[in-house]
Protein backbone atom coordinates (compact mmCIF):
# COMPACT_ATOMS: atom_id res chain seq x y z
CA UNK A 1 0.00 0.00 0.00
CA UNK A 2 1.52 3.37 -1.03
CA UNK A 3 1.69 6.42 1.23
CA UNK A 4 -1.30 8.28 -0.27
CA UNK A 5 -3.59 5.26 -0.03
CA UNK A 6 -2.47 4.64 3.53
CA UNK A 7 -3.18 8.24 4.57
CA UNK A 8 -6.58 8.19 2.87
CA UNK A 9 -7.55 4.99 4.69
CA UNK A 10 -6.34 6.46 7.97
CA UNK A 11 -8.38 9.63 7.51
CA UNK A 12 -11.50 7.67 6.58
CA UNK A 13 -11.11 5.58 9.73
CA UNK A 14 -10.31 8.31 12.26
CA UNK A 15 -11.96 11.40 10.73
CA UNK A 16 -14.89 10.26 8.59
CA UNK A 17 -16.61 13.64 8.88
CA UNK A 18 -13.59 15.37 7.26
CA UNK A 19 -13.83 13.07 4.25
CA UNK A 20 -17.53 13.83 3.98
CA UNK A 21 -16.89 17.59 4.08
CA UNK A 22 -14.17 17.27 1.44
CA UNK A 23 -16.49 15.25 -0.80
CA UNK A 24 -19.27 17.82 -0.44
CA UNK A 25 -16.88 20.66 -1.26
CA UNK A 26 -15.78 18.92 -4.47
CA UNK A 27 -19.40 18.33 -5.52
CA UNK A 28 -20.32 21.92 -4.68
CA UNK A 29 -17.42 23.28 -6.77
CA UNK A 30 -18.48 21.22 -9.77
CA UNK A 31 -22.10 22.39 -9.46
CA UNK A 32 -21.06 26.03 -9.13
CA UNK A 33 -18.79 25.74 -12.18
CA UNK A 34 -21.55 24.20 -14.28
CA UNK A 35 -24.00 26.87 -13.10
CA UNK A 36 -21.60 29.63 -14.14
CA UNK A 37 -20.81 28.04 -17.51
CA UNK A 38 -24.34 27.08 -18.56
CA UNK A 39 -26.77 28.48 -15.98
CA UNK A 40 -30.25 27.14 -15.37
CA UNK A 41 -32.72 29.85 -16.40
CA UNK A 42 -35.95 30.22 -14.45
CA UNK A 43 -38.77 32.02 -16.33
CA UNK A 44 -39.65 35.49 -15.05
CA UNK A 45 -42.87 37.49 -15.35
CA UNK A 46 -41.17 39.92 -17.76
CA UNK A 47 -40.38 37.14 -20.25
CA UNK A 48 -43.42 37.84 -22.43
CA UNK A 49 -41.73 38.62 -25.77
CA UNK A 50 -38.65 37.41 -27.60
CA UNK A 51 -37.08 40.86 -27.30
CA UNK A 52 -37.59 41.19 -23.55
CA UNK A 53 -36.44 37.62 -22.85
CA UNK A 54 -33.27 37.70 -24.96
CA UNK A 55 -32.40 41.21 -23.72
CA UNK A 56 -32.71 40.06 -20.10
CA UNK A 57 -30.52 37.03 -20.76
CA UNK A 58 -27.90 39.08 -22.61
CA UNK A 59 -27.68 41.62 -19.79
CA UNK A 60 -27.71 39.03 -17.03
CA UNK A 61 -25.20 36.61 -18.57
CA UNK A 62 -23.10 39.14 -20.47
CA UNK A 63 -23.32 38.09 -24.12
CA UNK A 64 -23.72 40.37 -27.12
CA UNK A 65 -27.18 40.42 -28.75
CA UNK A 66 -28.42 41.70 -32.11
CA UNK A 67 -32.12 41.09 -32.81
CA UNK A 68 -34.23 42.59 -35.64
CA UNK A 69 -37.36 44.24 -34.20
CA UNK A 70 -39.38 42.78 -37.06
CA UNK A 71 -38.80 39.29 -35.62
CA UNK A 72 -40.07 40.10 -32.14
CA UNK A 73 -42.99 37.90 -31.06
CA UNK A 74 -44.80 36.72 -27.92
CA UNK A 75 -43.18 33.89 -25.97
CA UNK A 76 -44.40 31.75 -23.11
CA UNK A 77 -41.89 29.84 -21.02
CA UNK A 78 -43.32 27.07 -18.87
CA UNK A 79 -40.20 25.44 -17.45
CA UNK A 80 -36.60 26.13 -16.52
CA UNK A 81 -33.88 25.36 -19.07
CA UNK A 82 -30.15 25.75 -19.30
CA UNK A 83 -29.00 28.85 -21.18
CA UNK A 84 -27.84 27.04 -24.33
CA UNK A 85 -31.08 25.05 -24.54
CA UNK A 86 -33.21 28.14 -23.98
CA UNK A 87 -31.44 30.14 -26.69
CA UNK A 88 -31.94 27.30 -29.18
CA UNK A 89 -35.60 27.01 -28.18
CA UNK A 90 -36.31 30.73 -28.55
CA UNK A 91 -34.58 30.98 -31.96
CA UNK A 92 -35.49 27.52 -33.24
CA UNK A 93 -36.96 28.74 -36.56
CA UNK A 94 -34.57 31.64 -37.18
CA UNK A 95 -31.20 32.06 -38.85
CA UNK A 96 -28.62 32.87 -36.20
CA UNK A 97 -24.88 33.38 -35.77
CA UNK A 98 -23.57 32.12 -32.43
CA UNK A 99 -20.09 32.77 -31.08
CA UNK A 100 -18.50 31.09 -28.06
CA UNK A 101 -15.23 31.25 -26.15
CA UNK A 102 -13.36 28.75 -24.02
CA UNK A 103 -13.47 29.48 -20.29
CA UNK A 104 -11.36 27.84 -17.61
CA UNK A 105 -13.19 25.12 -15.64
CA UNK A 106 -16.03 25.00 -18.20
CA UNK A 107 -16.55 21.74 -20.04
CA UNK A 108 -18.08 23.54 -23.04
CA UNK A 109 -17.40 26.97 -24.60
CA UNK A 110 -19.48 29.84 -23.20
CA UNK A 111 -21.84 31.96 -25.32
CA UNK A 112 -20.49 35.44 -26.19
CA UNK A 113 -22.53 36.54 -29.24
CA UNK A 114 -26.09 35.88 -30.44
CA UNK A 115 -26.88 37.49 -33.80
CA UNK A 116 -30.34 36.86 -35.25
CA UNK A 117 -30.36 37.41 -39.01
CA UNK A 118 -33.29 39.40 -40.42
CA UNK A 119 -35.77 38.46 -43.13
CA UNK A 120 -35.49 41.30 -45.64
CA UNK A 121 -32.91 43.85 -46.69
CA UNK A 122 -33.24 46.37 -43.86
CA UNK A 123 -34.40 46.21 -40.27
CA UNK A 124 -34.26 48.00 -36.93
CA UNK A 125 -32.37 46.16 -34.23
CA UNK A 126 -32.36 45.58 -30.51
CA UNK A 127 -28.72 45.50 -29.46
CA UNK A 128 -27.09 44.55 -26.18
CA UNK A 129 -23.31 44.87 -25.92
CA UNK A 130 -21.08 42.94 -23.56
CA UNK A 131 -20.01 44.91 -20.50
CA UNK A 132 -16.32 44.48 -21.34
CA UNK A 133 -16.70 45.51 -24.99
CA UNK A 134 -16.41 49.18 -25.90
CA UNK A 135 -16.85 48.68 -29.63
CA UNK A 136 -19.79 46.37 -30.52
CA UNK A 137 -19.39 44.49 -33.80
CA UNK A 138 -21.49 45.86 -36.64
CA UNK A 139 -22.60 43.28 -39.19
CA UNK A 140 -24.38 43.91 -42.47
CA UNK A 141 -27.15 41.58 -43.61
CA UNK A 142 -27.77 40.70 -47.27
CA UNK A 143 -31.10 39.17 -48.22
CA UNK A 144 -30.55 38.92 -52.01
CA UNK A 145 -26.90 38.03 -52.62
CA UNK A 146 -27.17 37.97 -56.42
CA UNK A 147 -28.63 41.49 -56.45
CA UNK A 148 -25.90 42.66 -54.08
CA UNK A 149 -23.13 41.11 -56.23
CA UNK A 150 -24.74 42.55 -59.36
CA UNK A 151 -24.57 46.04 -57.85
CA UNK A 152 -20.91 45.45 -56.94
CA UNK A 153 -20.02 44.29 -60.45
CA UNK A 154 -21.85 47.23 -62.03
CA UNK A 155 -19.97 49.66 -59.78
CA UNK A 156 -23.09 51.07 -58.10
CA UNK A 157 -21.85 50.00 -54.66
CA UNK A 158 -18.71 48.65 -53.02
CA UNK A 159 -18.47 45.23 -51.38
CA UNK A 160 -18.23 45.56 -47.60
CA UNK A 161 -16.71 42.12 -47.02
CA UNK A 162 -15.23 43.02 -43.63
CA UNK A 163 -18.66 43.53 -42.06
CA UNK A 164 -20.24 40.38 -43.50
CA UNK A 165 -20.91 37.36 -41.32
CA UNK A 166 -18.65 34.37 -42.13
CA UNK A 167 -21.53 32.60 -43.87
CA UNK A 168 -22.36 35.64 -46.00
CA UNK A 169 -18.70 36.21 -46.87
CA UNK A 170 -18.46 32.65 -48.22
CA UNK A 171 -21.71 33.08 -50.16
CA UNK A 172 -20.52 36.43 -51.58
CA UNK A 173 -17.23 34.98 -52.85
CA UNK A 174 -19.03 32.05 -54.49
CA UNK A 175 -21.69 34.19 -56.21
CA UNK A 176 -19.17 36.88 -57.16
CA UNK A 177 -16.89 34.36 -58.88
CA UNK A 178 -19.79 32.77 -60.78
CA UNK A 179 -21.36 36.03 -61.94
CA UNK A 180 -18.02 37.52 -62.94
CA UNK A 181 -17.25 34.46 -65.08
CA UNK A 182 -20.68 34.68 -66.71
CA UNK A 183 -20.16 38.36 -67.44
CA UNK A 184 -16.74 37.71 -68.97
CA UNK A 185 -18.23 35.02 -71.23
CA UNK A 186 -20.96 37.41 -72.39
CA UNK A 187 -18.35 40.07 -73.20
CA UNK A 188 -16.32 37.55 -75.22
CA UNK A 189 -19.42 36.62 -77.21
CA UNK A 190 -20.17 40.28 -77.92
CA UNK A 191 -16.61 40.87 -79.07
CA UNK A 192 -16.98 38.08 -81.62
CA UNK A 193 -20.02 39.85 -83.06
CA UNK A 194 -18.27 43.21 -83.47
CA UNK A 195 -16.88 42.11 -86.85
CA UNK A 196 -20.37 42.08 -88.32
CA UNK A 197 -21.88 45.08 -86.46
CA UNK A 198 -19.25 46.93 -84.40
CA UNK A 199 -21.11 50.26 -84.00
CA UNK A 200 -24.13 48.81 -82.18
CA UNK A 201 -22.02 46.89 -79.65
CA UNK A 202 -19.42 49.49 -78.78
CA UNK A 203 -21.38 50.97 -75.90
CA UNK A 204 -22.22 47.57 -74.41
CA UNK A 205 -18.59 46.44 -74.48
CA UNK A 206 -17.40 49.56 -72.62
CA UNK A 207 -19.99 49.05 -69.88
CA UNK A 208 -19.19 45.34 -69.61
CA UNK A 209 -15.43 45.92 -69.32
CA UNK A 210 -16.03 48.35 -66.46
CA UNK A 211 -18.14 45.77 -64.60
CA UNK A 212 -15.53 43.01 -64.94
CA UNK A 213 -12.92 45.27 -63.37
CA UNK A 214 -14.96 45.50 -60.12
Amino acid sequence: MNTITHLTALLEKRFPFLCLIFFLLVISFRVESEEACNPLITPESSDTTLQSTLSRLANQYDFKLSLPLSLDRPVKLRKSMNLDQLVKYLTRDMNTVLKHKKVKNCAKPVLTHLIVLPVGKEAEYVSVAQSASADPEDFIYIDDMELYVGNVLSGSQKADVRRMTPEQREDFERVHTRMRQQLAEEIDQEKQLTETNPDSLEGNNNAGNEAVNN
